[in-house]
């Protein structure tokens, strides 16, 4: 609900800082750092974006979880849309956005929130490994590093009838 307070609010403030900041540095300097702020956004997603593809896929290949990239990226390219939002708070949270450790902090807030939720049952997932490799036994390989993990949904279905009369 508060996000939702914010997002109704946000037009009203963006407004008045305009007001107030555009009498303070004019007109012309406003709306110079409204498209500076727009192009540099659009640089931030097109360059990060791509940067951010090639970091999960490289940790993904060597075995790892890409959270700490994800998160990373994400907090960037977040900051990159907010500065293409016309508006001076939007660019400030974009520029915290920006600020390594409290990309950091927040991608850690944001991880934490999400295992709190699957832990309490949140969703309704499971999670296997499994590896199609057999060794030569035809039991599966243990000595493999990476296994693939499978997130399943399900949704449990009654038995069916069997009395129809179709035998």
């Amino acid at each position: 609900m508060p996000l939702l307070m914010f997002l109704a609010l946000l037009p009203v403030i963006e407004i008045a800082l305009f007001v107030e900041i555009g009498s303070a540095i004019g007109l012309a300097a406003t709306l110079l750092w409204i498209v500076a702020s727009a192009l540099i956004g659009m640089q931030l997603i097109r360059y990060q974006g791509l940067a951010t593809m090639a970091r999960v896929q490289a940790a993904m290949e060597s075995g790892g979880v890409p959270v700490d990239e994800l998160s990373n990226g994400l907090c960037v390219i977040a900051a990159g849309f907010l500065l293409i939002v016309p508006g001076f708070l939007t660019d400030a949270i974009a520029l915290l956005l920006l600020v390594g450790p409290l990309r950091r902090a927040l991608g850690g807030l944001v991880w934490r929130t999400v295992d709190a939720g699957r832990r309490r049952g949140g969703g309704n997932f499971s999670q296997w490994q499994f590896s199609s490799r057999r060794s030569q036994s035809g039991k599966p390989d243990s000595s493999l590093r990476s296994r693939t993990v499978v997130d399943v949904e399900y949704e449990e279905m009654p038995p069916r009838d069997s009395g129809s009369g179709n035998s």
